[in-house]
């Protein structure tokens, strides 16, 4: 019998064997638009599906397929996000009370899992993103030599997390990284949530203007978690965590049974199995690859919407297709708003002065050619500027009052955004997306910090507080 979870489910769904068994839908369509829902193929861990929490047969099959397509020794399906994966990872690598380092930009979830850990944050900035010789409004590479700087100031670290591709797809040499680390005797994890990665075909290397970095965990990353539903052909939540360190094995399998669900969907497992099949077609990459040349070349025809990174460069994911409006009378937030109405083109995100469109190898023709049009249409519509807009951006780490664990320890007060500046935050404020701090709880806000939220807030960005009882113009702070 074949352990395909696909053929499994297929053949489940057209057996006449009734289910006294979760889920409670009994395979029928029930409610108003169920019909147009897999809920025939919906099912539990019943005789003959295996069990994410102990895989023997279909399912250790998927991790093995999935680690050898991902060049590591370990995989673990993950149906909770790289969330779960972030959570189980710090928890395994560290015990409470550890010193890690934290990229800046790391995602929220990086921050939880520090919170939730009771661990003592350190931060290395990146630097700031540069094009050619203009600085950039988001964050760059990881330098390898503030990492080494800051080990050798706090030697007892154990940990240091970084994300790479960033959401905007810049890329930080993780083979030095790992290599200071390892020298320090601290680990290294990759968030590699947004990684589109080069694990297909050499011929790549014969595109002019088209670069995908190499997978983490062959530069020598301890662990590694990675979205496949972001940049491959798989259903929203599901990732994969991933290791060649196999001592680390045993504490990721008992730390993930904590943060991800006992009752994995079958329907996402089986998009990860049919994911990995897609990962077969060198065709469709070459195809993709030609694509983005494509766009590229073309993008050298409009004069005010920039495309950024257009040349090929060893720091930037080329899927990560950023627009920058920064020499035009519009916003990054008005371009993204052009795009989705009158041109039907949703954009991943919008910041201030850029617009960042995720493309992945199941784009089309008609998808590139759209945008590529679209883009052209506004560059001739819209206006020029003069110089540089004056766009908020936090260049400097804020001072830390206390740990994240240690907020509950102050009464907490609700001030005026405004009025919070020299205030040790109380809650973490970010921008969403990408997911990153603006600010974190127990640091100091800052004057950089203040404009950069209310720059965000009034251009139309989103802000997520950890509280939701007050509005953007407020945030708690602690009473010191």
């Amino acid at each position: 019998m074949s352990n395909s979870l696909i053929e499994k489910l297929l053949e489940n769904a057209g057996s006449e064997m009734y289910p006294f068994h979760m889920p409670g839908h009994k395979r029928r369509t029930l409610g108003l638009g169920a019909e147009k829902l897999p809920f025939a193929l919906d099912v539990t861990e019943v005789n003959g599906f295996d069990n994410l929490q102990n895989p023997q047969s279909a399912l250790k099959e998927l991790e093995e397929t999935a680690a050898l397509h991902f060049c590591s020794k370990k995989a673990f399906v993950l149906v909770n996000g790289s969330t779960c994966g972030v959570l189980a990872s710090v928890r395994a690598m560290t015990k409470r009370g550890d010193r890690v380092l934290l990229a800046r930009n790391c995602h929220k979830s990086v921050y939880n899992a520090v919170e939730l850990c009771g661990l003592i944050p350190e931060y290395v900035m990146p630097k700031r993103a540069f094009d050619g010789n203009r600085p950039l409004n988001f964050y760059g590479v990881i330098d390898p030599s503030d990492v080494e700087k800051a080990l050798c100031s706090h030697p007892d670290t154990s940990l240091i997390i970084i994300t790479s591709p960033t959401y905007e797809g810049v890329c930080s040499d993780i083979s030095r990284i790992s290599e200071i680390c390892h020298r320090h005797d601290a680990m290294l994890l990759v968030d590699e949530a947004h990684g589109a990665l080069n694990i297909n075909s050499s011929a790549q290397a014969t595109f002019e203007n088209v670069f995908f970095p190499k997978p983490a965990v062959t530069q020598g990353a301890d662990a590694v978690v990675l979205s496949l539903h972001k940049t491959f052909p798989a259903l929203t939540q599901t990732a994969l965590l991933l290791t060649n360190n196999e001592a680390l094995i045993p504490a990721f399998r008992q730390n993930i049974a904590v943060f991800q669900t006992s009752s994995p969907s079958y329907i996402l497992m089986a998009s990860v199995e049919s994911c990995l099949n897609s990962l077969n077609n060198s065709k469709a990459f070459f195809e993709y690859w030609q694509r983005l040349q494509r766009f590229y070349d073309e993008a050298d025809e409009t004069e005010k919407i920039e495309v950024l990174f257009r040349k090929k460069q060893s720091i930037h994911d080329s899927g990560k297709i950023l627009l920058s409006s920064a020499k035009t009378d519009i916003n990054a937030y008005e371009l993204a708003r052009l795009l989705r109405e009158k041109y039907l083109i949703e954009t991943e995100m919008a910041a201030p002065d850029y617009v960042l469109a995720y493309s992945t190898f199941a784009d089309t023709d008609e998808g590139f050619k759209r945008l590529i049009n679209a883009l052209k249409q506004i560059d001739n519509q819209c206006g020029r500027i003069k110089g540089a807009p004056d766009t908020a951006f936090i260049s400097e780490l804020p001072q830390q009052a206390f740990i994240p664990s240690e907020k509950y320890n102050y009464n907490i007060l609700t001030v005026p955004l405004s009025k919070s500046r020299g205030s040790a935050a109380a809650e973490t404020v970010v921008a969403y997306p990408p997911g990153s701090p603006c600010v974190a709880a127990g640091e100091v806000i800052t004057g950089e910090i203040i404009e950069y939220i209310k720059q965000i807030k009034s251009m139309g960005g989103e802000l997520i507080y950890d509280s939701y009882s007050h509005n953007s113009e407020m945030i708690n702070v602690a009473e010191l």
